[in-house]
């Protein structure tokens, strides 16, 4: 129940700072400023598990983990193309899918973590 709870408070908060953070980050000159605020999803990285497991987000959507899991490392890469985000503990990774399909990912140091993401047109 307290990890409900937690997520649910994490989730909500990431609903309300996202849209700041995207407005902001609008003005730097990288690829993922095109990035509409709502066209964005969420998965928590934390109790040895990527929560939600699954996501579908429409092209041009940016999916955001969000590292929280005490000291343990953990990190997301992908199956069949070349992403993948550092070994962290604490912290974000984003990524910007523009090709429809089906994207699998798992953690580096624990296999048995993984995820999918389901980019739609």
């Amino acid at each position: 129940m307290d990890r409900q709870r937690s997520l649910r408070s994490r989730l909500a908060a990431t609903a309300l700072v996202g849209p700041l953070a995207l407005a902001s980050s609008a003005c730097s000159p990288n690829a993922d400023s095109a990035v509409v605020a709502g066209d964005t999803d969420t998965v928590m990285v934390e109790h040895m598990d990527y929560t939600p497991e699954s996501v579908t987000v429409p092209v041009d959507a940016t999916v955001t983990w969000i590292f929280d899991d005490g000291a343990i490392l953990h990190d997301v890469v992908f199956d069949d193309v070349d992403i993948a985000s550092e070994l962290i503990a604490d912290g974000t990774f984003q990524h910007v899918f523009t090709e429809p399909g089906a994207y699998t990912y798992h953690c580096s140091l624990h296999p048995n973590m993984t995820g999918t993401i389901e980019v739609t047109s």
